[in-house]
């Protein structure tokens, strides 16, 4: 059991989280077991536990770019899609014939049969089955309500996409954006975002210990144009106040999901010690 499960305003440690994570894994594993299956139990990277900034919103020095260009561009996605493209269940399944494929597959995830529609905001809606290991382990740790915690936790995990999706529709940032792709010609670089010149500066690094200079020249150049185009304040004051909008107006729902880890991290120690 962590040592402190909620930081002050009310999110999970990472000691909690990363205990909430592997409870849930080790639900799975046991319900599986029953059924005649493996699961195996993985650590999940940091970059899951730690919110990063993606290259698009960071301010960048171009005083810094002319001797590291871009750092460490890592904002821990790849570690995070490594995690799942490499998962040893994955390959297990694969691995299964004819009907054990399919009962694993049932196992884990329920069947259509018994499938719940979820709606949420911006008029998107998820499904899920509410039989399965899945199922099972999420009512274990969370409440036998599956709709409410799902759609919680959902808005939960998504919010950053949401801040997004309404920062890079907004015409205050693609009035910047416009700037700094005019700032970025000049300097004869033809980039769609700071994203995509990030991307294709460290494709150049190769086994380099220094960047190459290819990089050096986008990465002071992509500086230099964030701030005049006021590209990267225009991000950071939008970010703000759509984060501020959506917190508010969705302010039930993240309460309820800071509620139900928290019970779920408390809940897992009996659970896993059988009490």
């Amino acid at each position: 059991m962590p040592s402190q499960i909620q930081t002050a305003d009310g999110e999970l440690t990472k000691e909690a989280e990363r205990y909430r994570l592997m409870a849930e894994g080790q639900l799975i594993s046991r319900c599986m077991a029953r059924q005649g299956y493996e699961y195996i139990i993985r650590t999940p990277p940091e970059g899951a536990l730690t919110v990063h900034a993606p290259a698009l919103f960071r301010t960048l020095d171009p005083a810094e770019a002319r001797t590291h260009g871009y750092g460490n561009p890592d904002d821990g996605t790849d570690k995070v899609q490594r995690f799942v493209s490499e998962d040893p269940n994955a390959a297990y399944a694969a691995s299964l014939d004819g009907d054990r494929r399919i009962g694993y597959d049932k196992a884990l995830f329920g069947s259509k049969e018994k499938e719940i529609a979820i709606s949420l905001p911006d008029n998107e809606n998820i499904t899920t089955n509410t039989d399965g290991c899945t199922s099972e382990m999420r009512r274990a740790l969370y409440g036998t309500d599956l709709a409410a915690y799902l759609r919680n936790d959902y808005i939960a995990d998504n919010l950053d996409l949401a801040v997004h999706q309404r920062v890079t529709a907004d015409p205050a940032y693609t009035k910047a954006l416009a700037r700094w792709q005019r700032c970025m010609r000049d300097r004869s670089h033809h980039f769609d975002d700071p994203g995509a010149a990030v991307s294709t500066a460290i494709k150049t690094r190769e086994a380099r210990t220094r960047p190459a200079p290819t990089e050096i020249a986008i990465a002071v150049a992509d500086g230099e144009c964030r701030t005049t185009s006021r590209l990267s304040t225009t991000l950071e004051q939008l970010t703000r106040t759509y984060r501020e909008r959506l917190a508010k107006s969705r302010a039930r729902q993240l309460d309820a999901n800071r509620r139900a880890r928290a019970d779920a991290v408390q809940r897992a120690g009996n659970l896993l010690t059988g009490a």
